[in-house]
């Protein structure tokens, strides 16, 4: 079936995330889009540890928001481990602290980030969405977004049922694939991280909307999208030195803005570790896919199964079990209303629009953010302070 068409009202949205590389766009977008309105981000284990995740998540707010967003947006540290199996170790295409070779995000020697992260550390992410929950008026609702493992998402679904029920209108998560894995042969990162967790996402009473990973390698970041990325539109910021590629990588123009030179080596460093591992010729954006979803739900197309998480198989633990040929239809809650776990509990995103995820997404949102990010604002003080007149005017014009 289509996914239903987009609101005209901004919707209220949390984003609930493992900062890696795929997260840092999503943050961006959630900030960004005009549809949307984010009510607050909450870090979880999963590309690194808790610490990095958080800290990943305070940097990415305060390089990219508005001071505005940055004073109402709170930040919260989540769950540090899986509720019940160990912890996954080993290498990840996100580097050590989940940002790996990123240039340009602000960081502690920063003052508002230094608070920001003091903040963060102090707070809880189960009552921090719980606050959020409380915080809507009679008769709204907010979106649940989850790009990480679903620890957190799990434990506030256990904690607060009546919160779920009343004010999560849907969970939106980056969770899953019909088939071949990406931490495991047949498991999904997020999936795989916390299998118990995310089998009580999926069984939750609300709707569940999952982008798996069957969709998110059909939209990847080629070089042509890079090059766009890079170029812009028209701007006042002359290019940013140096040449944003790397290793050796001439053929790429210099970034237009010092936020396009941030993204850029993000994804270059995460296209080099997916062309390394899985031969591919650009990455997915897997988590801002389903930041995208909430925005412009027109571009994708899905249909409801009845998914179950393996959670004891030897060669298969996390799978995502996708009753395709629906072989539990007699034992099913043929009510469509029951989104839990004795219905056909989750919608997969089967289809996208890649090019206008591209095009009125992606890079529509950077030009957005390239007026209003603080990256971009050291560059502008620069050029007041000491650059030529006519530097100086197109800064004051921006």
């Amino acid at each position: 079936m289509s996914a239903e068409p987009a609101a005209t009202k901004r919707t209220k949205v949390w984003l609930d995330c493992d900062p890696g590389r795929d997260d840092l766009v999503a943050i961006l977008l959630a900030l960004h889009l005009p549809s949307l309105e984010l009510l607050g981000l909450s870090s979880v284990h999963g590309n690194a540890t808790i610490e990095h995740m958080t800290y990943n998540a305070v940097r990415v707010l305060c390089s990219f928001a508005t001071p505005e967003q940055i004073a109402s947006t709170p930040v919260h540290k989540g769950a540090e481990r899986p509720l019940l199996v160990r912890p996954k170790e080993g290498a990840s295409v996100h580097g050590v602290d989940g940002l790996g070779g990123v240039e340009g995000l602000l960081d502690m020697s920063d003052p508002t980030v230094a608070a920001k992260q003091a903040e963060a550390l102090k707070g809880n992410a189960i009552l921090g969405l719980a606050d959020a929950c409380r915080g809507l008026q009679d008769g709204e609702q907010m979106t649940l977004i989850a790009t990480g493992s679903l620890t957190n998402v799990a434990l506030f679904a256990q904690v607060f049922p009546d919160l779920l029920v009343d004010k999560v209108a849907r969970i939106v998560a980056m969770a899953g694939a019909e088939g071949r894995g990406n931490k495991s042969p047949v498991a999904e990162s997020n999936v795989y991280c916390d299998p118990h967790a995310a089998s009580i996402v999926f069984d939750a009473p609300v709707p569940v909307i999952l982008c798996p990973l069957n969709l998110t390698h059909t939209a990847l970041f080629t070089p042509t999208i890079h090059r766009q990325l890079l170029e812009g539109l028209p701007s006042h910021f002359p290019p940013t030195p140096p040449l944003t590629p790397t290793n050796g990588n001439s053929t790429l123009p210099r970034a237009l803005t010092p936020l396009r030179h941030t993204l850029s080596t993000n994804l270059a460093f995460f296209a080099e570790a997916y062309k390394a591992k899985y031969g591919m010729e650009g990455p997915p954006l897997h988590d801002a896919l389903a930041v995208a979803f909430v925005s412009h739900p027109e571009l994708f197309k899905g249909k409801r199964y009845r998914v179950d998480v393996e959670l004891s198989g030897t060669h298969s633990l996390g799978a995502t079990v996708v009753d395709l040929w629906e072989y539990q239809k007699a034992s099913l809650d043929p009510d469509e209303s029951n989104w839990g776990r004795n219905g056909k509990n989750v919608l997969i995103l089967e289809s996208v629009d890649a090019a206008a995820f591209w095009r009125d997404v992606f890079l529509e949102t950077v030009r957005v953010a390239d007026a209003v990010a603080p990256v971009n604002a050291a560059r502008r003080e620069k050029q007041m302070r000491g650059g030529t007149g006519e530097e100086r005017r197109r800064a004051d014009e921006a």
